[in-house]
């Protein structure tokens, strides 16, 4: 079966034609097609990868309308932290696997040896997969040339579920031209997810840790998220208060995870967050760039402020988060 973006001209037509239906650059098109192929043909081949993260919101829950251009990636296991024997014997197949996926494909791995090793014995890794361009980036949009590739294997992924992992072209031809997905094998493909519960518990309290540590350029991605979940009635209201206490217990062993310690005050640090506006400028520039239908920074900011009143999240962190649950 021929790849689509082996027919270059039938590739081209249709990227561009995606572009103007979800007001997207080609370039942003074209690089969504091949996320998906990468994330399909690593599927088949590491069947323990769970993906997770703003990429599976748009991808898998379409309740984002921001292009979000890397891969996050951990696999699954049950123990709550691997111990260093485990992650070596985890992490080895999955380097290969990411590697020889990056062959398959015909992309360039593009890591600097020297200075972006990737290593079996640490649990964060990226990679750079070049693949063949046929657009450039137009504008102001500041967009990497590459996919990057980032896997964590941190924090055990929980809760997970299967859902189909779509892109802009086959959203576009299942309106327009259904045959030519089958033609071009764009089906829509399982993978097994991270919930959007979870995503939106590790957003609020990604939010704090980037205040804390004063980062905020190409964070505000995480209000406009944050507010789009929210909205979209997707979030499991009745079980987010108990989950809210296993996530701060696992990611409280994490680096910089500073909203999870014990006594750090999360509700004041998000009320501060807002009444500060430190994310304002780059939520107007930054993000602005990435979002094909504009929410102004105001509108997200009441969606966290409601969320402020719900009572998911703990005025102060106890030691012993496990009484939340």
């Amino acid at each position: 079966m021929v790849n689509l973006h082996n027919n270059k001209d039938v590739f081209q037509e249709i990227v561009e034609a995606a572009s103007s239906e979800f007001n997207l650059q080609p370039f942003q098109v074209e690089k969504d097609y091949y996320v998906s192929l990468f994330l399909k043909n690593l599927q088949e081949v590491a069947s323990n990868i769970i993906f997770k993260g703003g990429t599976s919101l748009s991808k898998c829950y379409n309740v984002i309308d921001r292009f979000s251009e890397d891969i996050d990636l951990t696999i699954y296991f049950e123990e709550d932290k691997l111990t260093t024997g485990a992650l070596r014997k985890s992490q080895e197949p999955l380097i290969a696997a990411i590697k020889d996926t990056i062959v398959k494909l015909d992309f360039s791995f593009l890591n600097d040896e020297q200075t972006e090793p990737v290593y079996s014995k640490r649990s964060f890794n990226k990679y750079k997969a070049g693949y063949n361009r046929i657009y450039q980036g137009e504008g102001e949009i500041h967009m990497l040339d590459h996919i990057l590739v980032e896997t964590t294997l941190t924090y055990k992924p929980y809760p997970c579920e299967k859902k189909l992992v779509s892109n802009y072209i086959t959203k576009f031809l299942e309106k327009e031209q259904p045959e030519l997905i089958k033609e071009f094998d764009l089906q829509p493909f399982y993978m097994n997810i991270q919930s959007i519960d979870r995503t939106f518990v590790d957003k609020l309290f990604a939010l704090c840790d980037y205040h804390h540590d004063k980062d905020y350029d190409r964070k505000s991605r995480h209000i406009y998220d944050i507010h789009k979940i929210y909205q979209s009635g997707l979030l499991n209201e009745e079980e987010l208060s108990s989950l809210v206490g296993k996530i701060i217990e696992t990611r409280r062993a994490g680096h910089k995870t500073h909203s999870c310690q014990t006594g750090y005050k999360p509700i004041e640090a998000l009320e501060d967050i807002i009444n500060s506006a430190v994310f304002e400028f780059d939520y107007k520039t930054n993000t602005r760039e990435f979002l094909s239908k504009y929410v102004d920074y105001e509108t997200a900011i009441v969606s966290l402020q409601e969320i402020l009143t719900k009572g998911w999240i703990p005025e102060e962190i106890p030691e012993s988060p496990n009484i939340l649950v």
